[in-house]
């Protein structure tokens, strides 16, 4: 009878700490954010370009938003903190400014598809490729 007991604690505690890190976290549904720096071509973390604003929102499994120049939308699905988003479908107008704008949007939706895990600090999501290396950040919209 003692060892079943003991079994039984054993078990319990496991399965506890197997569920402490399953833990999601804050949810992304339901949440909209905008673009603070990204991953550029050279594989350096930079800065948004001035006067461009890209949004991210995410709601029932769709994200969507606007890349400052076209208009993306696709889908997303989330397990813990891991993420699997796309393919992503853009509207393809050509933008003329400020310079870099193309290349910022070709960025942005390379590391959207390559996002494995996000996080959730004080109104900044991150996300990380399958390497841990960050590739997006992003501040929670005012709207929210």
């Amino acid at each position: 009878m003692e060892k079943i007991i003991i079994w039984i604690i054993f078990c319990t505690t496991i399965l506890g700490l197997m569920l402490v890190g399953c833990s999601t976290g804050e949810s992304l549904d339901g949440t909209s954010w905008a673009m603070t720096s990204y991953r550029d071509s050279q594989n350096k973390l930079t800065e948004i370009l001035p006067e461009t604003i890209v949004t991210t929102n995410f709601q029932a499994d769709q994200v969507s938003g606007n890349v400052a120049c076209n208009n993306y939308s696709g889908t997303y699905q989330t397990t813990g903190n891991n993420i699997n988003i796309g393919p992503l479908a853009t509207t393809m107008r050509e933008c003329i400014g400020p310079d870099g704008i193309m290349e910022q949007e070709a960025a942005f939706l390379t590391a959207m598809e390559a996002a494995a895990q996000y996080e959730i600090k004080n109104d900044i999501l991150e996300m990380v490729d399958d390497q841990g290396a960050t590739i997006l950040v992003f501040k929670r919209s005012p709207s929210e």
